[in-house]
C-alpha cells in the first residue's frame, strides 16, 4: 500500500490466511487468544467473602407458622404503644432471620437484653435499641414519649430501674405473640446492658430472630427483635411446619364477592338449534329461494339450545309478545363440559 493511499477498513488477513494460522494452532491456544481479544470484565469495587454458614436451608422460610406468629405481633405491638403514648405508634414487621449468636450479642450495640424463659419453652430473648427504652420511659413518666438526648448514649439508674417494667411488657407481648400455637408462662429472667453477663446460646450457635422497626417520630426510629436459639426451638419446628401445612386456607370475601358478581355479569351467547340434516356439495350448490331442507326433527319435538357452544337444555320453540323464544323443558344429562 502506498504513501498516500487510503487504509482498508477490511481484515488485514483473508479468511482463507486467518484459517491457515488458526489450523497450525492448538485448542487450548485458540481458547486463550479468544479470551485475550475479549474486553476486560470491570471488578465490583467490593467483593464480600463466601462463608459457608450463610445459607437459610433450615431456615425460618421453612417454618412459616413461625413467620406468621411473629408478623401478626406488629399489630400487637402497635395496638399496645398506641395506647400507652395516646398516639399512632407505626411497628412494621422487617422479618424473620437465621444468624449466628454473637451478632446478637454484639457489645458495641446500644440496647437492652431482656431475658425472657418458660418452663415447657426454654429461653429466649428479647433486644430493644436505647433510644427507644429513653423514649418509652418518658411516656411512663408522663411525658410525650418523644424526646431523646443523642448526647447520653447510657441508660440513667432511673431509666435502667424502670426498664424491669417494660421487660414485663414485652413478656406480655411474647405470650400473646405464642398464643395461637401454645400457651408459655413466661417469666423476665434478667434484663442487661452487656449480654456477656448472662450468655443465651454460644456465641457461634445458631438463632432466629423476627426484628421490628418502631417510628416514634419522623427522626427517631428503633429496632426491638425477638431471638430464639435454634436448640430451644428445634422440639418445637417440625410440629409448627407441620401445623402450617394443614391449617385451612385463608378466604378473602370481599375478593370472593368481587369475584362471584364479575361472573354474574359475564355475556354469554345462547343458540337453539331447531334440527340438522346431511346435502351433498352438488345439492348444495344448486340450492336456491324457495327449496325446503327436511331437518331430524318432529313438529314439536324439543330443540338443544346451546350456551357458549354447550348443548345444555332442551327448549320448545314458540313465540312471547311477537317475539320468537324457546321454553326450556328440561337440562341435558350429561350437563355439559366442565
Amino acid at each position: 500500500m502506498s504513501k498516500g493511499e487510503p487504509m482498508s477498513s477490511g481484515s488485514v488477513l483473508e479468511t482463507e490466511e486467518i484459517a491457515a494460522l488458526m489450523a497450525g494452532s492448538e485448542a487450548s491456544e485458540r481458547a486463550a487468544a479468544l479470551f485475550a481479544a475479549l474486553p476486560p470484565l470491570k471488578k465490583p469495587e467490593k467483593i464480600e467473602p463466601f462463608r459457608y454458614d450463610q445459607g437459610d436451608l433450615d431456615g425460618p422460610s421453612r417454618y412459616p407458622l413461625l413467620v406468621s406468629l411473629h408478623d401478626r405481633l406488629a399489630e400487637v405491638l402497635q395496638g399496645h404503644w398506641g395506647d400507652q403514648f395516646r398516639r399512632e405508634i407505626p411497628a412494621r414487621f422487617i422479618g424473620m432471620k437465621s444468624q449466628l449468636y454473637e451478632k446478637i450479642a454484639d457489645e458495641e450495640l446500644q440496647q437492652v437484653y431482656f431475658t425472657l424463659e418458660a418452663k415447657e419453652f426454654g429461653r429466649m430473648m428479647v433486644t430493644v435499641d436505647i433510644p427507644l427504652i429513653v423514649v418509652i420511659v418518658d411516656a411512663m413518666l408522663g411525658g410525650e414519649g418523644s424526646f431523646f438526648d443523642k448526647d447520653q448514649p447510657q441508660l440513667s439508674p432511673v431509666e435502667f430501674r424502670l426498664c424491669d417494667y417494660i421487660g414485663k411488657d414485652l413478656r406480655e407481648l411474647v405470650i400473646k405473640a405464642w398464643q395461637p400455637f401454645r400457651h408459655y408462662a413466661f417469666s423476665l429472667l434478667r434484663l442487661d446492658t452487656n449480654p456477656q453477663f448472662n450468655p443465651l446460646a454460644g456465641s457461634k450457635d445458631n438463632c432466629f430472630s423476627a426484628e421490628y422497626r418502631i417510628s416514634m417520630s419522623e427522626n427517631l426510629e428503633g429496632l426491638i427483635c425477638f431471638h430464639y436459639p435454634r436448640a430451644v426451638l428445634e422440639p418445637l419446628l417440625e410440629q409448627m411446619r407441620g401445623a402450617a401445612n394443614e391449617k385451612q386456607p385463608i378466604v378473602d370475601q370481599e375478593w370472593q364477592q368481587h369475584l362471584n358478581e364479575a361472573i354474574d355479569a359475564m355475556p354469554l351467547t345462547v343458540r337453539l338449534e331447531m334440527g340438522s340434516c346431511r346435502l351433498d356439495f352438488g345439492r348444495f350448490l344448486a340450492l336456491k329461494a324457495g327449496d325446503l331442507l327436511p331437518l331430524n326433527k318432529r313438529e314439536g319435538d324439543p330443540a338443544t339450545l346451546w350456551i357458549e357452544g354447550i348443548p345444555m337444555f332442551q327448549a320448545v320453540p314458540g313465540q312471547q309478545n311477537g317475539m320468537l323464544a324457546a321454553e326450556i323443558v328440561q337440562k341435558n344429562a350429561s350437563g355439559g363440559r366442565s
